[in-house]
């Protein structure tokens, strides 16, 4: 089960996670489970690596810098557990500034140094230039800290916007029922998938594997479903929770939706794009804003399911928070000019609703009203999209094996995609081959 549960945070196929589910789960799983799951699993076994990362992107802690901490200061440590603590970091940084007299908000070079009396009534022994140098690095470590912060928050975010809620249980929750430990790590795996490049629509996480693993959980008496809610907050999942447990849930995501406000508020004012089209130009930081994207629609979607399954959708009468669109690539745009497609549907809505963090600041209010209004006006159907309503349940899709990407581009065979990568393919660089 630990194996199981350690996939929950990391990026493994869903292939894999047959294997392991095969291996760990087999008498708790139908036949129908098992045969689905083998035909997964024949996949790993045939191809049993992949050319792609099975990790998330992880914040860059202080493991590289403990070493200079430590010579600099003597005394002050950090331990392998508190590199990546930004708690216990900040106390090392303060007792270190302590040692030479320094604050954490001072950080003139020019105007908080202390002059060599100060130095000698600490009782400081050491040259002007070797002061400056632990100044200097204390000033730096502070910089690093406040990135490791904004940082492990994206991150966060992120993972959050793949799939839910999966790490919040504790592995005492996830191991009590083994059928729901089956589909929360099989669910989450798919929903951790990365995106193909296309002209057409992501494949939908809910296979007929996970089907088949869900009709397992309701045919049993012993299913949590107050784990499997959070990350598959169907209305049918949400109709076997308390109003506590919903509640709970409901809190949570709002929570995100408040902290997501706040980061893709950084972004946009950092950038220059363009919301008419959201077609994305040089110089965009594209890739951070379509995460934070994809993290504000997943809660936002799961916000108004939950709202709906207690029976308080009223709420979004005078808080009805809109999507934030993606930005899209210059040649998928191009892509779908040549096949007749016009822009998104609901770029014009997004365009003219208010940003989310104005309406999280009180500078702005997002009501019902005001979202059916602006989707009429451009031919969206406010339902069917999803802006007032939770979006309607779709048919498990047949199984598809995960492709090998190289840049979104799905290609035959790891080996050939791990070249391919190497050579800069389908990067828009110039390819590197070596001499």
């Amino acid at each position: 089960m630990d194996a199981l549960f350690e996939t929950l945070s990391r990026r493994p196929r869903p292939e894999d996670v047959a294997v392991l589910l095969l291996k760990t789960h087999r008498g708790h799983l139908s036949a129908a489970s098992q045969k689905a799951l083998k035909r997964a699993a024949d996949y790993a076994t045939r191809y049993p690596y992949s050319s792609m990362w099975n990790e998330f992107a992880s914040p860059v802690d202080f493991s590289n810098k403990t070493s200079v901490l430590a010579d600099l200061f003597p005394g002050v440590t950090l331990s392998s557990e508190d590199r990546a603590h930004p708690p216990a970091i900040g106390a090392g940084l303060e007792r270190a500034g302590a040692m030479i007299g320094k604050t954490r908000t001072g950080n003139s070079f020019l105007y908080d140094r202390l002059n060599k009396e100060h130095r000698e009534a600490l009782g400081m022994d050491i040259s002007k230039k070797q002061y400056n140098k632990r100044f200097r690095f204390l000033r730096r470590m502070e910089a690093k800290l406040e990135r490791l912060l904004k940082n492990q928050e994206l991150a966060d975010l992120i993972t959050k916007g793949f799939s839910g809620l999966a790490t919040d249980p504790s592995h005492r929750v996830f191991s009590e029922d083994p059928a729901t430990a089956a589909f929360i790590a099989y669910y989450t795996a798919r929903c951790n998938m990365r995106s193909t490049f296309t002209f057409g629509t992501q494949v939908r996480p809910y296979d007929t594997i996970a089907e088949s693993l869900m009709e397992t959980c309701r045919n049993q008496t012993t299913t949590n479903w107050f784990a499997i809610a959070h990350v598959y907050p169907d209305l049918a999942v949400l109709a076997n929770l308390t109003a506590h447990q919903t509640g709970i849930l409901l809190g949570r995501w709002y929570g995100i939706l408040e902290r997501c406000a706040v980061q893709l508020k950084q972004v946009w004012e950092a950038s220059t794009f363009h919301r008419d089209t959201m077609v994305v130009k040089r110089g965009d930081d594209s890739t951070t804003w379509n995460l934070l994207a994809g993290a504000w629609n997943r809660a936002r979607r799961n916000w108004i399911a939950l709202n709906d399954a207690m029976g308080t959708e009223d709420i979004l009468d005078t808080l009805c928070l809109g999507k934030v669109l993606r930005l899209m690539a210059a040649d998928v745009a191009w892509g779908h000019q040549i096949y007749g497609d016009a822009l998104e549907d609901d770029t014009p809505v997004w365009a003219e609703l208010p940003f989310p963090w104005q309406v999280f600041a009180g500078e702005a209010e997002c009501t019902r009203i005001m979202v059916e209004k602006v989707c009429r006006r451009h031919g969206v159907d406010p339902i069917v999209k999803g802006w007032i309503a939770p979006p309607a349940k779709h048919p498990p899709v047949p199984f598809t094996f995960t492709p090998e990407l190289v840049h979104g581009v799905a290609v035959g065979h790891p080996a050939l995609a791990k070249i391919l990568k190497q050579l800069g393919m389908f990067s828009g660089k110039k390819l590197k081959f070596k001499r």
